[in-house]
């Protein structure tokens, strides 16, 4: 039985293990056991470092808050957004950076599209999305890049699905989330993207599970707009019936695009919250609601009360709510209800917290919500909502890091605990998961898994695990 050993680490921490394992520390510090430390004081322009790469030519790219620093072994360069410079990065919070087969690296700033960095002439090139050229990038919240075997150049985004650059002419084609296709893409939320030994494309999205895409062998068809059409996704899902994936890319556009009539959110425990609001004219609305249950139904609920007459019009009940694909407790309904003018209260009964959800995923969707929708999507909901999904056996159907080992086993980390598609289980499509037992020492410390790194020496390969906690996990 696998096993895991768990160690406190601190944010630092990340840095040192990035250095170390790509061998840029001096040798003799190495032997010595010492660290040379690097700061502002050597020029670093900002301390709040959120993403480290070492390029092919060994120099060290540190993307901060604030702006991107490239470091050659004696002094910092720093790169900034200046308006009055077309050439310059087109903003200072650095998500990502990837360098591909040819030596550019890819900058991924917050929101602000995706940066390319020509390291002969030391200038970036910008691609954002613009609504009226099909040919831009789909959406500027770019996530993830990938650059696989054969030099298909990968995007995903949050919100605006997968992105093919077309190398030679800069245009891209976009890969959506079909609701009328099962082979499409599952979410146009994609949060991390693996090619793994075999060439498979494997991608993870927030909400919408997991998707393998295995290329067609004539790839020169991919660099056309016929590509929806053209690529075939396999999906693997969180077990237990849940909504539609497309139920929940509908309500996070929802929710970005703030449309709000009344919500409480995060809901403190063990109290009751009361918000007021007022419909204007009958209309219809969707309200959100997640909370926990038990053996004899909600104990964390929510309802709509009638202004004038505290009489309810909307309660969430267990009987009409869903698995929401976490905890098997949480739980969550989705309904269109119609409302008619007048004054109304929003309440929310909170338990103990006890068994709450613990990350941001599920946080943001915890309490009740009402927020308004056109006759249109109105349309769309109510013909969806009564629709379930079952597939596979994931843990939760939001995927937050892949990782495949030297055996081919693929291992994925979720907002609910780390799961294993063994490479001898693969045609079976079943998945060994690792979660937090209370009983169990030497298991996870909690089920958010951020990242999953591998250490390999001559005698082991050793799988690590980091959580939301801000602990580190070997599995041994």
């Amino acid at each position: 039985m696998k096993k895991f050993c768990c160690h406190q680490i601190f944010g630092f921490i990340s840095l040192i293990v990035v250095l170390i394992s790509v061998g840029w520390a001096r040798s003799d510090d190495r032997d010595s056991g010492k660290f040379e430390h690097i700061g502002v004081e050597q020029g670093l322009f900002q301390r709040n470092i959120t993403t480290i790469l070492q390029d092919s030519r060994g120099f060290m790219w540190f993307g901060t808050t604030d702006g991107l620093n490239c470091y050659d072994g004696y002094e910092f360069t720093t790169f900034r957004f200046d308006p009055l410079d077309s050439t310059s990065i087109s903003g200072n919070n650095i998500y990502s950076i990837y360098e591909d087969q040819q030596g550019f690296l890819w900058i991924i700033t917050s929101g602000g599209g995706i940066n390319r960095f020509n390291p002969g002439n030391r200038s970036f090139t910008h691609f954002y999305h613009t609504p009226d050229n099909p040919n831009s990038l789909s959406n500027d919240n770019v996530s993830c890049i990938l650059e696989d075997h054969m030099g298909n150049f990968w995007l995903g985004t949050n919100g605006g699905g997968l992105n093919l650059l077309n190398r030679k002419t800069d245009h891209f084609y976009n890969i959506h989330h079909d609701p009328a296709n099962p082979h499409s893409l599952s979410s146009n939320f994609i949060n991390v993207m693996l090619e793994d030994q075999n060439g498979s494309i494997w991608l993870g999205t927030n909400g919408g599970g997991l998707n393998k895409l295995v290329l067609p062998k004539v790839t020169a068809a991919l660099q056309s707009d016929s590509i929806q059409a053209i690529l075939q996704f396999t999906r693997f899902y969180a077990q237990g019936p849940t909504y539609l994936p497309t139920i929940y890319d509908s309500l996070q556009s929802l929710i970005q695009q703030q449309r709000y009539i009344s919500a409480i959110q995060q809901a403190v425990a063990e109290q009751d919250h009361l918000d007021f609001f007022n419909i204007d004219q009958a209309t219809d609305v969707l309200v959100v609601c997640m909370g926990n249950s038990n053996a004899f139904g909600m104990t964390d609920y929510g309802w709509i009360e009638d202004g004038a007459s505290d009489i309810p019009v909307w309660e969430m009940k267990y009987d009409h709510s869903t698995y929401f694909g976490g905890k098997s407790l949480n739980q969550i309904q989705i309904d269109v209800i119609n409302l008619e003018k007048g004054a109304y209260k929003l309440r929310y009964r909170a338990s103990d917290g006890k068994k709450k959800p613990v990350n941001n995923i599920e946080q943001n969707l915890w309490g009740i919500q009402l927020l308004s929708i056109s006759p249109a999507e109105a349309k769309f909901f109510k013909k969806n909502l009564s629709k379930r999904v079952t597939h596979n056996w994931l843990p939760h159907n939001w995927v937050t890091d892949l990782h495949e080992d030297d055996d081919g086993n693929l291992w994925i980390g979720t907002a609910d605990g780390l799961a294993c598609l063994n490479k001898t289980d693969a045609e079976k499509e079943t998945f060994s998961v690792y979660q937090h037992h209370p009983k169990n020492l030497h298991s996870l410390d909690q089920n958010y898994v951020s990242r999953i790194y591998e250490t390999r020496d001559k005698t082991a390969h050793l799988l690590w695990i980091t959580t939301a906690s801000g602990k580190l996990h070997r599995l041994d």
